[in-house]
């Protein structure tokens, strides 16, 4: 079966975009690390938001209980044509991800952390059982410029054969 391949561009463009971003808020507040407030979904060219994710790492839903439980904001179209599963309005521990969940974790884990960018691919099998890599880029946001507490993703997704647009 033949690969589809991967076009870096779109990712490279979300960087671009959370970078000004962050000079944006770094020449008005002093602070590198943008806000959630600083984003805004309609602000990014309609080709990205397919793959964008939004995620919420706990912190702001401390009052109900729910910290430290990743929780999907937003999540465009591409990751209900892959995982066959509506992920926004969701926590990540309920999505269809297996034992990808510890990869998922780690990751934010790591970009809550170093409190910058990250980007990789990860190889799984989704349900219908292809055989999927994921080019993933996550981009921290901090309301206080200290602690991350969401993280603004895109992801593009290649495998074999039958592959969701």
């Amino acid at each position: 079966m033949e690969m589809r391949s991967f076009d870096p561009r779109p990712q490279t463009e979300m960087h671009a975009f959370w970078l000004r971003l962050s000079e944006e808020r770094r020449s008005r507040e002093g602070i590198a690390i943008p806000s959630f407030a600083d984003f805004r979904l309609l602000d990014l060219p309609s080709h990205l938001i397919r793959g964008t994710v939004l995620i919420d790492l706990g912190s702001a839903r401390a009052r109900s209980g729910e910290e430290g439980r990743p929780y999907f904001r937003f999540a465009g179209e591409t990751h209900y044509n892959i995982l066959g599963f509506e992920c926004t309005r969701h926590f990540l521990d309920e999505l269809p991800l297996g034992f990808d969940l510890a990869f998922w974790r780690n990751i934010l884990a790591h970009v809550a952390s170093q409190k910058a960018p990250v980007a990789g691919e990860h190889a799984f099998r989704d349900a219908a059982e292809r055989d999927l890599l994921i080019h993933w880029l996550r981009l921290p946001l901090s309301l206080d410029g200290r602690v991350v507490d969401m993280v603004l993703g895109h992801d593009i997704y290649s495998g074999t054969g039958g592959l969701p647009e």
